[in-house]
Formats: C-alpha cells, sequence, structure tokens
C-alpha cells in the first residue's frame, strides 16, 4: 500500500504541488456558509495530515535521492515561476511542534479514526483515509450539481455537488468532480486502472446517517439544502452543512434525489441514525425519574434537528468561520406516557444529557406538512398563565412523530371531539383523519386524562369520587383534600379540562372547593384572551347550552351576581330542573322567583334558603305553577318569611317529597296543615325547624296522632315556653303510626340553670321510647351556644330506660345532652336492647371511668356495629382526664411529677379502652358478615338527610369472606359459624336489615344486560384510588416505520405539491362528525329497548338523551372512544360498559 502511494505522488508533479502547497484553511465557498464552515474545516485541514502520512511513506520505501523528484521537477518545468515557502525538514514531528497542541490534539484524534476506517467504513462519517479507498468510479450517480459560490468571501469558486447511491460528495470544482466522477460526462465506463489518483472530495456524508435533510433556512438570497447527518468521532454528535443553489429548479431536483436516496435506505439500514445505546440510557432515566408511576412504558425517542431561526444564523456567521472546527451537539425527541422530552446530548465523553419537559396534553399546535421533501415541523406547547414554548424541529421521521404524537393525543384525551384535534391541534397540510383505534378505559378516560393533565401541570394528585346517589347519575365529585391544603388554580383547572369533553358524567359537583382563586382570572397568553370564569354567565345566555342543574349554594355571591345569574336563568327554562342558590350573602327579590316560575317547564328540585327578601301580592308559587311542575320534590324557602297564599298553594301539593320552611314564621295550626297535605306521600320529610309551633300547639298534635303524616320529621330549635305543650307532642309522636325519621336536636321546655329535669317531661320520653313502633332514625341531641342552649335537664337520661323495650329503633344519636352523670343508664340500655345498630353518644362530657363503662356494656351487646368515636371525642375526654387529675393535684414539684406519671398510666388505660371499643363493633360487623352472602352497606340512608348510615344487610358478589387481619385472637374466637344463605332463617336477624333477599327471580332478572347502570351490590361512591388503572400498554404510542399511515395519500405524492392530498374540512363536515373509532360501529347494536342513550324500561337509573350532531347541537362529534368492541362477556364503548351477569 506504501509503494502504491508513492507511485501516485512521483507519477503526477502538479498534483504533488496541490498537496504540499494547499493552505492551512479552505476558501472554497462552501466552506464559508453559515451552517456548514465548522464541519468543512475539519475536513479541509485533514490534507495537511494525509501529505504527512505519505511523506513518512516515502521516507521508508523509496530509493535514495527520490525525495528530490518533486523539487527537481518543479524547478526543471518550463512556464511561469512559482515563488515556494521554504519548509525546511517536512517531517510529521516538525508539523507538530510548529502546530503546538491543537495540530497533536487534531492529529490524535484522526489517527484513532484512521485506525477504525477500513474496518468500519459504512459507520464513519468524516473520516480521512477511507475517501480514498473508496472507489467513486464505481458508485451510481444520481443526481450532480454546481454549488453557489459564498458572497462573502472574495474570489470563491463554485462547488460542485454529487449525489450517488450511498453518499453525497461535495467536491471543491466541476473538474475534480468529473475526475473523481468520470461518470457523469459519459455513460461508458471507463479504465479503473489509472493510476492517476482522484482528487479528496471536500465533504462526504453517508446517507444512511442522515438525520434530517430540508430546505435551509438562512439570510443568504438563495436557495439552500440544510442536511444533518451522524458523526464518527463521537456517537452522540452530529454534523451539519448547508449547499446553496442559484436556482429553485436546482434545489429542487437535488432535494428530490436525496429523500429518495433516504427513502431506499430506511429498509437497508433502519436503525443506522436512532439513537446511541449510552444516549438511550440517559434519556430512559430521565423519563423514568419523571413519571415513575408508568416503568413498564416504553417510550418512544426519535433524533432530531433543532432548527436555528434566520436572525441567529445572521449573527453566527462571522464566528463559525473562526471557530475550531468540532462535533455538535445531537438532539433527541422523546415520548413517556404523559410527557414530552426534548433532549440534548453533548459531543463529549461522557455523555452529557439536558432536557427540557412538556406535558403531552399541553400542545397546543403542531404544524406540520405530510410532503416528502419537507421534514421541518413545529411543536407548540403552552400551560395556563404562561406563554408558548415553540420547539422547531426537523427529522427524517417526522411523520413517525406525527402519528405517535396523534396517537398519545387521543389516547390520553379519548372523549375530545376528533375535528377538534384535528382542526385545531394538528395543522398537518395534506394529511387526512387518519384512523387511529386506541385502547378503551372506564368512565370516559377520566383518570387517563386527569393524571396526564396534573401531569403537564406539574400537580399532585386531587382527590375525586364517583357518585352514583345523585339525582343526575353518576356525579363526578371533587373532594376536598385530607390535609386541609386549598387546591391551587393549575390543579382546579386540570379537573375542568379533564371534564370538558367527558359526556360519560350526567352532573359534576365542586361542593366545599375554594374556587376564589379564580374569580376574575385572565390568560392574556392564549389565542383567545377570555377569563375562566366571567365567561361563565355568558355561556348560560346561549341556547345551545342547556343546563339541567345549578347548585351555587354557599358560593358568597353578592346581590349583584345573583342578580346576573337570574336573569340568565330565564333562558335556560325549558331545561333546568334543579336549581339551588342557598347560602349566599346577597338577595334576591320575590318577585324575580315568581316570575322564574313561570317560564320554567319542569321544576323538581329548588332551594332558595336565605336568599329571598321583599313581599309579594301573591303566593310565591301559584296554583298552576305547582300543577305544572308534576315532578316537583324538594322545596326550600327556609329562612323567608312566607304569606298565607304560598302556604295555601302548597296544601295539594302532594308530589312534594321534602318542604323545608325552616325559621319562616310558621305557628302550630299552619304546619298541622303542611302535615296533614304531605300525609298521602310515601318518602315526604318535612323541615318546619326554629318555627313557633307552640302557638296552635294542640292543632299541631292533632294533626300528628290522627293523620298520617310525612316519613320524616325535623323539629330543631323549637323552644317550648311551658312544659306541658312539649309533653303533649311527645305524646302525639309516641301515638303516630308513620313518622320513621324523627330529629329533635335542641328541642325541649326552656332550660333552668343546673334545674332537673321534670318528672312529667321524662315520663313522656320514657313512654316515647317504649311506646313508639315507628320510629327507626332518632336524633335527640342538645345544643349549648354562646347566646342560645337546647338542652334537656339534669336527670332526663333516666327516660332511656324505655329503649330497653324498644324493638324498632336501629339509629339512636343523643349528643351534648351531659349523659356523664347517668351513664349507667346508658350502660344498661346498650345491653338489654336487641334493635339498635348505631348509638352516637359523643360530646357528653365523658372520663375515664365513663369510656370503660360503655366497653364493658358495648362488649356484652352484639348487634350495635356502628359507634362513633372520633379524634375530636378523644381529645375532649383526655382533656377532662387532664383536668381531672389536675385539679387534684397541687402545684408543688411533687406534684408535679406524680402527675406526669399519673398522665402516663391513665394515656394508657384509656387507649386500652378505645381499642377494647373499636375491637367490639369488628367483632358485631363480622358475625353478620361472616361465613355468609351478605355485607354491611355504610353509604347513607334514602330514607334520611345526610350523615345517617343505613347499615343495612346487602348481598355481595362473592361468598367468600374471612377474618380481619387486624382482629386479636380473643375477638376471633367468639365469632361462630353462621348457616348458609339457603338458611337465612335461623340467622335470628331483623327482616328490615335484609335488604335484597334471595330470590330464584331477582337472580334470573340480573342475568339481563345493561348498559350505564350500577349493580345493586356495588357501591354507591367510587373514590378516585379505587379506579382500576386500565391494563398497562407497553408502548402505547409505538408506530412501525412500515405502516400504511405513512405513506403519502392520494394526490400528494409530488415533491412540489405543498398542499397535495390536504382536504379542507367545511362546516357541514365538521357538525357531522368523521367516521372514526370513536363512533361504534353500525353492527355494534343493544337489546331491543336499550341503547347508548340510557337504560331500558326497566332501568333503575336513566340518563339523559345524547346531543344529535345537528348543527344547532353544542356537541358535533361522539365523545366516547371505542376500545377493544369485545372482551370475552363484556365490552366497552368508550366510559359506557355493558356485561353478562353471570
Amino acid at each position: 500500500m506504501d509503494l502504491l502511494k508513492w507511485k501516485r505522488q512521483s507519477s503526477n508533479q502538479s498534483l504533488q504541488r496541490l498537496t504540499l502547497d494547499s493552505p492551512l484553511t479552505s476558501s472554497s465557498p462552501a466552506a464559508s456558509s453559515p451552517a456548514s464552515s465548522i464541519h468543512e474545516n475539519s475536513l479541509r485541514n485533514s490534507g495537511f495530515f494525509t501529505t504527512v502520512k505519505r511523506s513518512l511513506s516515502r521516507a521508508s520505501t523509496s530509493p535514495p535521492g527520490s525525495g528530490d523528484a518533486s523539487s527537481a521537477g518543479a524547478s526543471g518545468s518550463p512556464g511561469r515561476k512559482i515563488l515556494h515557502k521554504q519548509r525546511g525538514s517536512f517531517s510529521s514531528f516538525d508539523s507538530m511542534q510548529r502546530r503546538s497542541s491543537v495540530t497533536s490534539e487534531g492529529y490524535s484524534r484522526i489517527s484513532r479514526t484512521y485506525s477504525m476506517s477500513f474496518s468500519s467504513t459504512r459507520s464513519s462519517t468524516n473520516g480521512i483515509e477511507w475517501k480514498t479507498a473508496i472507489d467513486w468510479k464505481t458508485q451510481q450517480v444520481e443526481a450532480h450539481c454546481p454549488v453557489e459560490a459564498d458572497p462573502q468571501v472574495l474570489r470563491s469558486k463554485p462547488a460542485y455537488m454529487v449525489i450517488t447511491q450511498d453518499y453525497i460528495v461535495k467536491m471543491k470544482s466541476k473538474a475534480e468532480a468529473l475526475t473523481t466522477f468520470p461518470q457523469i460526462s459519459s455513460g461508458l465506463e471507463r479504465d479503473n486502472n489509472n493510476t492517476v489518483p482522484s482528487p479528496e472530495p471536500l465533504l462526504v456524508i453517508p446517507i444512511h446517517m442522515v438525520v434530517s435533510a430540508f430546505l435551509a433556512e438562512s439570510s443568504r438570497p438563495s436557495f439552500g439544502i440544510e442536511i444533518w447527518w451522524k458523526s464518527s468521532s463521537s456517537r452522540a454528535a452530529h454534523n451539519s452543512t448547508q449547499f446553496f443553489f442559484s436556482l429553485p429548479q436546482e434545489r429542487a431536483d437535488q432535494m428530490e434525489k436525496t429523500v429518495q436516496q433516504l427513502k431506499a435506505k430506511n429498509t437497508e439500514f433502519p436503525d443506522a441514525s436512532l439513537v446511541p445505546l449510552e444516549v438511550e440510557a440517559q434519556i430512559l432515566q430521565i423519563i423514568t425519574e419523571e413519571e415513575p408511576g408508568f416503568t413498564t412504558c416504553k417510550p418512544e425517542i426519535f433524533p432530531v434537528v433543532r432548527r436555528t431561526p434566520v436572525r441567529e444564523d445572521v449573527l453566527s456567521t462571522k464566528l463559525e468561520k473562526t471557530r475550531r472546527a468540532q462535533d455538535g451537539a445531537s438532539w433527541y425527541l422523546a415520548l413517556g406516557r404523559n410527557k414530552c422530552y426534548i433532549a440534548e446530548a453533548g459531543p463529549g465523553l461522557p455523555v452529557d444529557v439536558r432536557y427540557q419537559s412538556f406535558g403531552l396534553v399541553s400542545l397546543e399546535t403542531f404544524r406540520a406538512k405530510w410532503n416528502l421533501h419537507e421534514e421541518r415541523f413545529v411543536l407548540s406547547f403552552r400551560e395556563p398563565f404562561k406563554p408558548a414554548v415553540t420547539l422547531e424541529l426537523a427529522s427524517r421521521y417526522y411523520r413517525q412523530i406525527v402519528i405517535t404524537f396523534m396517537k398519545a393525543d387521543r389516547f390520553l384525551k379519548p372523549c375530545w371531539p376528533t375535528s377538534l384535534q384535528t382542526v385545531e391541534v394538528f395543522r398537518i397540510s395534506g394529511l387526512t383523519d387518519p384512523q387511529l383505534l386506541i385502547p378503551g378505559d372506564n368512565y370516559g378516560g377520566l383518570k387517563r386524562t386527569l393524571d396526564a393533565f396534573l401531569s403537564a401541570y406539574n400537580c399532585t394528585p386531587v382527590e375525586w369520587e364517583i357518585n352514583w346517589r345523585t339525582a343526575f347519575a353518576p356525579e363526578f365529585r371533587l373532594l376536598p383534600l385530607k390535609s386541609g391544603v386549598a387546591y391551587t388554580n393549575l390543579q382546579i383547572l386540570a379537573v375542568m379540562r379533564s371534564l370538558r369533553y367527558n359526556d360519560y358524567f350526567n352532573s359534576i359537583s365542586f361542593s366545599g372547593i375554594d374556587l376564589t382563586n379564580l374569580w376574575d382570572k385572565s390568560d392574556f397568553h392564549g389565542r383567545t384572551p377570555a377569563p375562566y370564569m366571567n365567561r361563565s354567565v355568558e355561556a348560560l345566555m346561549s341556547e345551545q347550552a342547556e343546563v339541567q342543574a345549578l347548585d351555587i349554594s354557599n358560593c358568597c355571591l353578592s346581590d349583584l351576581a345573583l342578580r346576573d345569574i337570574f336573569e340568565v336563568l330565564f333562558q335556560q327554562g325549558r331545561s333546568l330542573q334543579n336549581l339551588d342558590v342557598s347560602g349566599n350573602r346577597g338577595r334576591v327579590p320575590a318577585s324575580v322567583v315568581a316570575s322564574l316560575s313561570e317560564i320554567i317547564l319542569d321544576l323538581r328540585k329548588v332551594n332558595l334558603s336565605g336568599v329571598l327578601m321583599g313581599d309579594i301580592p301573591g303566593p310565591l308559587f301559584s296554583f298552576e305553577t305547582l300543577s305544572r311542575f308534576e315532578n316537583l320534590e324538594e322545596l326550600d324557602l327556609s329562612n323567608y318569611k312566607v304569606n298565607d297564599a304560598t302556604l295555601y298553594a302548597l296544601d295539594p301539593a302532594s308530589t312534594l317529597r321534602k318542604i323545608a320552611l325552616n325559621n319562616c314564621g310558621i305557628n302550630g295550626r299552619e304546619a298541622a296543615r303542611l302535615i296533614r297535605a304531605l300525609g298521602q306521600h310515601t318518602s315526604a320529610h318535612l323541615h318546619i325547624s326554629g318555627n313557633p309551633v307552640e302557638d296552635g300547639i294542640d292543632d299541631l298534635c292533632q294533626a300528628i296522632s290522627l293523620t298520617p303524616g310525612p316519613v320524616g320529621l325535623h323539629m330543631d330549635m323549637v323552644e317550648f315556653r311551658d312544659e306541658y305543650n312539649f309533653v303533649a307532642l311527645m305524646k302525639a309522636l309516641t301515638a303516630n303510626k308513620k313518622i320513621s325519621f324523627l330529629s329533635m336536636a335542641g328541642t325541649g321546655p326552656t332550660p333552668s340553670a343546673n334545674a332537673p329535669c321534670a318528672t312529667e317531661v321524662c315520663e313522656a320520653l320514657e313512654g316515647f321510647f317504649a311506646g313508639n313502633n315507628t320510629v327507626k332514625y332518632l336524633d335527640l341531641s342538645g345544643y349549648s351556644g354562646k347566646l342560645d342552649e337546647g338542652q334537656l335537664g339534669k336527670g332526663s337520661a333516666r327516660s332511656l330506660r324505655g329503649l330497653a323495650s324498644n324493638d324498632t329503633l336501629t339509629h339512636l344519636r343523643i349528643r351534648n345532652q351531659n349523659l356523664h352523670d347517668d351513664v349507667g343508664t346508658l350502660g344498661s340500655v346498650i345491653r338489654q336492647n336487641t334493635t339498635l345498630r348505631m348509638v352516637d353518644c359523643q360530646d357528653n362530657n365523658w372520663n375515664l371511668t365513663s369510656i370503660q363503662f360503655l366497653a364493658k356494656s358495648l362488649k356484652l351487646n352484639k348487634r350495635i356495629i356502628e359507634f362513633p368515636f372520633d379524634q375530636t371525642e378523644h381529645d375532649r375526654v383526655w382533656q377532662r382526664v387532664v383536668g381531672d387529675i389536675r385539679r387534684q393535684s397541687g402545684s408543688s414539684k411533687t406534684a408535679l411529677a406524680t402527675q406526669h406519671e399519673q398522665e402516663i398510666v391513665l394515656w394508657g388505660a384509656l387507649q386500652k379502652q378505645i381499642k377494647e371499643l373499636t375491637d367490639t363493633i369488628q367483632r358485631n360487623r363480622l358475625a353478620l358478615e361472616f361465613n355468609s352472602s351478605f355485607s354491611i352497606g355504610f353509604e347513607e340512608s334514602l330514607e334520611t338527610e345526610k350523615g345517617w348510615p343505613s347499615l343495612e344487610l346487602k348481598l355481595t358478589n362473592t361468598n367468600q369472606s374471612g377474618p380481619p387481619p387486624h382482629l386479636s385472637a380473643t375477638n376471633q374466637k367468639l365469632l361462630q359459624v353462621t348457616p348458609s344463605p339457603n338458611r337465612l332463617l335461623d340467622l335470628d336477624l331483623d327482616s328490615d336489615l335484609i335488604m335484597t333477599p334471595v330470590d330464584a327471580s331477582a337472580r334470573d332478572k340480573q342475568r339481563e344486560m345493561r348498559v350505564h347502570e350500577v349493580p345493586s351490590t356495588a357501591p354507591v361512591t367510587v373514590r378516585s384510588e379505587a379506579v382500576e388503572v386500565e391494563a398497562d400498554v407497553a408502548a402505547p404510542y409505538h408506530v412501525d416505520g412500515d405502516e400504511e399511515l405513512l405513506e403519502t395519500p392520494l394526490g400528494a405524492s409530488g415533491l412540489h405539491d405543498d398542499d397535495a392530498g390536504w382536504i379542507t374540512p367545511t362546516t357541514s363536515e365538521i357538525l357531522a362528525g368523521p367516521t372514526t373509532p370513536r363512533t361504534p360501529p353500525p353492527m355494534l347494536g343493544f337489546p331491543d329497548g336499550m341503547g347508548d342513550d340510557g337504560l331500558g324500561k326497566e332501568g333503575s337509573v336513566q340518563t339523559p338523551a345524547r346531543c344529535s350532531a345537528a348543527a344547532s347541537s353544542p356537541r358535533v362529534v361522539p365523545a366516547f372512544d371505542m376500545g377493544p368492541y369485545f372482551v370475552g362477556s363484556r365490552y366497552r364503548i368508550g366510559g359506557l360498559e355493558a356485561h353478562m351477569e353471570e
């Protein structure tokens, strides 16, 4: 090989002069272009080191005297004289001494590349000697064209660009290109044995190592192509260059050939320009740290080019020419489960990866073209209240990147309209709406979407639940945080945006959530600077927005805010069913409410508690209005002085299930009239708390004792000046045969200071406990405040003795009645009663002795399964214990030391008694559920208000059960084996505790298919932590390189057709909705009488009909996504789920 080099060096005198006299810096036109000067200077300077190597080879192989041949030939040649710079001894060591450390560093790098060039010629990009090893004459030339000279460099000559099947080559001139590629000028094969060496190319780019090739963006008034490819000296480095042409057609031709060769190489080298292993490992570690919950999800990583803006290109042109040649950083675009990452890998070793993350759901726009020659695309991410961040990128995998982002967007937002995603977010010219199948999810993909928004906004998780016991089920309910910290604006916005297009839920509840931070909050960085909250009133005025239920209670709304809301409610008369504006500080004139009631067609629930003011001549709701409200169930006019006309209009309102007239100035006669009016209703509740019913008590007692009356009577905080009237009321309640819920918290005779309870009152209460056989829920709690008190006198606990023979009462609440002195009576009742299921006796000033006695009494009762004793009650008892110790002890040092020891002992004793209480309750619960198909329901009872658990037995999905692991061995020994469900009569359980009996016909009826229905055995509420995450997909966004989606659509096959194949959707097409996987296929039907708009005729939970796709409909595209259609006997349609019950 050295001999062949020597022959080539000595055969051509002019070529030798070219190599020896070549300058160290290139002055070629292309070398001074903005983006290519760094990398091309590296290759241009390498000719010097190649000459050094050749001279060393000649010194070791040539005969004596041959070393002066070149100089002799040069002096003896005729023609013009040439002035040469004296170089002295031309050796590599002298050269390195003159060039100092810069040359030595470059030489060591070139030596490493030279040693590997022949073993991996295809993997090298800017190597040195491998360019001479390639036989360019055998390469098939696809295109060639002159490259425009750089106008900023004086006397620069145009270079020449040659595209072969494997390489993109840049020659110094056209003459050298013709010498290196003789097949350009002649199609005939030339003599390949010619010993004349070919000129070295200025630049060689292996096509299979190209990362991206796109139209150059430069300040030069020319037509250019910018190419990025992987470097051979560093696996994590990229090189780039630009080719400029004088005519646009020349650029188009060269770009077309380049794209064709890139596409051809994708099959031969599919992973040639993908991510290096060391870079991929660091990116995977970054994604694992950012998204620890999705460790099994394989991310999608693509090499990209971060394009430089033109203004930066102008400023950096001069710097690029003077900077030493070096490899540039490489860029990668990675997609995790919920986030997108743009990573920069430095060219040095070890590889240093820096990154920036963005939420996938915060993608505002994705602009690109589907044409083959256009690899540029623009990503724009924006978080609320922040300006958008724009990424201008390019990649040869741009089509896979487009489809990957579209799959991620539809996977994370399955309920969002397809037209919105296609038109607003993904503005891909030349691409029609692709048919992307994504996995389905429960509840309309709520958990998937909400987690994505919270991750995009860098927020902590929120607490929520799905409530099925509501008027418009299912209901999404945002819960306050257990820590007591208020939600941030971004957390609330994440919840709102995840619910924006979710049609699975029929109602949304933000009850108890502070939304004041969003008030008058505007985002001026978006496309439309519209406030988040102020536009809600205007949205209610739209006829397309049909609101069925509006609950804005306890929102601190002013008079002006309530006036605005009631003005726009006149537009919702056709659809409004539930209205709750109670608890606000503002007031609404009663005349406005009367006028609104004349417009509303189907009002079912209305709560105006505390917001009405003013008098009207007639009734607030006329007889004609109430007759039109055939489905009116609840009416709350509390804290408003109702007139006689309104009360007379309410008399025939037999459909009402709840009438609340608290603090309305109603006397006993008017209350009696309401009781008689509600006598025929099977589940009516009457609230007359805080009213002076003692006036006309005889009429009231007669109505209670002789007429059926309502099921529930709420008569709290009623003060009786005469004890005889209270005794008469209790006797009337004893004789009543219909009331099952009775609340008399704070009701009783006027208390006297330290006066005992009258004997007549105790006897009346004891007679009520013993003689009434209809009340199941009883609240006789007291009330003590700074300005008002409502407690029974001392010794009233003696009346509890009547509970020993009561076989009806199941729930007893008797708080704040100072029962600590009569704890023996309460303990005796607990031991003897066999029907009580709940006893709530907190806040009765208990001490340690009282708790110990209650624990022993409760241990002898095997029926009580609910005995509330929360942390607040625990603290109250301990404060009482500590106070007793300090009163008995003195203030001396010895007494303080003894007090501390006593506190330690008593603290342990208190914990022991509380544990005994808890274990007893767990034992009783387990005794009812053990070895049976029943479970205890702790959801709120349908017969009561909030705060009363039903404690009814219901069927479970399985017959297998066992003792909880936290029960002690002593309590487990108390459990007895219960019979099978077929012998339930032997269990000695009350029939009213069994909610769903074992019936063969009922079991067969449950085999029917149900859609959007809650089974009777399902919980009433589903907490967020209980929602099952869909099966973790290993690669949810993966797109294979050979998928048909990546092909060019018909009409867009040409490289010059920028908008070919692009179909601009019209308004009618958008409203009609495209045929996408979000729409169930036509052949997928439901049984007769059932569909996706609700349940069958026998369904217990009705859902409103879906909005049609008409032009006037606010929802223009079906909001559910099709997952896998059938999975065994279960199939899903977005959030809907239907299955056959075995």
